[in-house]
């Protein structure tokens, strides 16, 4: 009789060895489920500690090539002037017009759009021609016709050779028709080509009620302008830095010619001898007791540019002053920081905060023009804060350490004004040299200790579970060797 106690037992022992591979399994999956579910939590948790920490730190520091904007204090008009017209004195004049470049507003105007004789406002626009077309080194022999021209001349001669920079000066200054002549003349080789040329140009500026028949503007029924076209080539003139030097030169010295000895011209605009009125250039024109009158003034940093057509020679210098009188008193106050206001910050390296806030210990305005609306003000006034030199630590509270420089579209300086520190400041630590302030150097080195220690648990649990994996290798193996042995 067959025993079949060794099957059983083989069946036995081979059973008993399945249960264990399977229970070691299963012990072994249970593990490794719980790993991944704790790597799948893991994968979750550390982007989340990474974003917050870079978050944290950028908030805390700031990088040597950062740029600090600085137009950001709050925008503040006085209400009160707004709405409210900007009205001119009573004036004589018949046509005037007050506009600000520098804001493109037109700030006052008078009948601006009827037509007046010019007269010798006219030579601002042969000017501006003449500095288009010709070489200022430009040697000019003056005709028989350009020394012919009488009333107000600087007294050429037939054949004076002169520049063309030196003509300039006479037809701005004594206000030369003779000078006049023999710029078109040697520009266009006639007075109908050149009287065409400033018609083309007068029309390329926008200027829609003007005629020009002559470059020096003498009385003709035909030749006529606005205060609003003349201002307007008023403008494009003062563009030209030469002609706003000359239109701006009270006395001249000019040298000898080949006709001529040296002699001095003067400037036939009296309102530039005051210098209360703060003329930077002007160009009369007179007609028995007809006038007319171009100039720019400046008030807080703001140019304007006045156009008087139409006045009175006994009272118009009277009236130009009473027109700059009225665009000072008339100008809108504009606050750009208030007492205690952070107005932006500094950068100092080396110091413990580096980025340092600045602010001021009184109100500060600037004034800008009459009739500017609300909406432009917000894109055209800009500020920007600067550290003064020989800022030395410690700073304490209070001390002025940057300026503010207002502008208007970041071009035309208003005002500069002492900020002060908002903080008291000491010297840093090593990274401050490079911009990083202490408090950045604290949350930085929390977050790198607190991120090495995430990254070391991240390694332990990859370590321990390569050990069960390994654990489990070895066990199945064991075990199947421990079969094989059995058959």
């Amino acid at each position: 009789m067959v025993s079949l106690w060794p099957i059983i037992s083989s069946a036995k022992r081979n059973s008993n060895i399945d249960r264990k591979l399977k229970l070691f399994k299963g012990e072994v999956s249970l593990n490794i489920t719980k790993h991944l579910r704790g790597k799948r939590l893991w994968e979750k948790v550390l982007p989340l500690v990474l974003i917050t920490s870079i978050f944290l730190w950028s908030g805390s520091i700031s990088w040597a090539n950062e740029e600090q904007e600085h137009d950001q204090f709050p925008q503040r008009v006085a209400e009160e002037v707004y709405g409210k017209s900007a009205k001119l004195p009573k004036l004589d004049t018949k046509s005037i017009t007050v506009y600000s470049p520098d804001t493109n507003t037109l700030v006052f105007e008078k009948n601006q759009n009827k037509k007046i004789y010019p007269y010798s406002t006219t030579k601002v626009l042969t000017a501006y021609i003449v500095s288009e077309k010709l070489p200022l080194d430009k040697v000019v022999t003056v005709s028989k016709e350009a020394a012919a021209v009488g009333d107000s001349s600087m007294n050429l001669v037939e054949g004076e050779q002169v520049t063309v920079e030196q003509l300039l000066y006479g037809l701005l200054l004594p206000s030369g028709n003779d000078a006049a002549y023999a710029l078109a003349e040697a520009v266009s080789g006639s007075i109908p080509k050149f009287a065409k040329l400033m018609n083309e140009t007068a029309r390329s500026f926008g200027c829609k009620d003007s005629h020009f028949v002559n470059p020096n503007g003498l009385k003709e029924d035909d030749h006529y302008s606005t205060s609003h076209d003349m201002a307007i080539i008023f403008n494009k003139a003062m563009t030209k830095p030469l002609i706003k030097k000359i239109a701006g030169t009270l006395e001249y010295q000019l040298p000898a010619t080949n006709k001529q000895p040296a002699r001095t011209l003067y400037n036939t605009c009296k309102l530039m001898r005051n210098p209360e009125n703060k003329v930077v250039a002007a160009k009369t024109g007179s007609w028995d007791y007809e006038n007319s009158l171009l100039f720019e003034t400046k008030y807080q940093g703001v140019n304007y540019i006045v156009s008087m057509m139409g006045s009175n020679i006994d009272v118009r210098e009277r009236e130009a002053e009473a027109i700059i009188e009225r665009i000072r008193s008339a100008a809108v106050k504009y606050s750009v920081g208030k007492t205690g206001e952070t107005l932006g910050k500094v950068k100092f390296y080396g110091s413990n905060i580096v980025n340092i806030p600045v602010g001021t210990k009184k109100d500060l305005t600037v004034k800008l023009p009459a009739n500017l609306p609300k909406d432009k003000i917000d894109t055209l006034v800009h500020t920007k804060i600067d550290l003064l030199d020989k800022v030395s630590l410690p700073i304490d509270k209070g001390t002025i350490i940057a300026k503010m420089t207002v502008s208007l579209g970041g071009n035309q300086d208003l005002s500069t004004f002492k900020l002060v520190s908002q903080d008291n400041v000491d010297k840093g630590w090593i990274l401050s040299k490079i911009g990083i302030s202490n408090k950045a150097t604290i949350v930085g080195g929390t977050l790198l200790v607190i991120i090495l220690a995430l990254l070391r648990n991240w390694h332990n649990r990859r370590m321990r579970k390569k050990k069960v994996r390994n654990r489990r290798e070895a066990v199945i193996e064991r075990i199947k060797k421990d079969i094989e042995e059995r058959k």
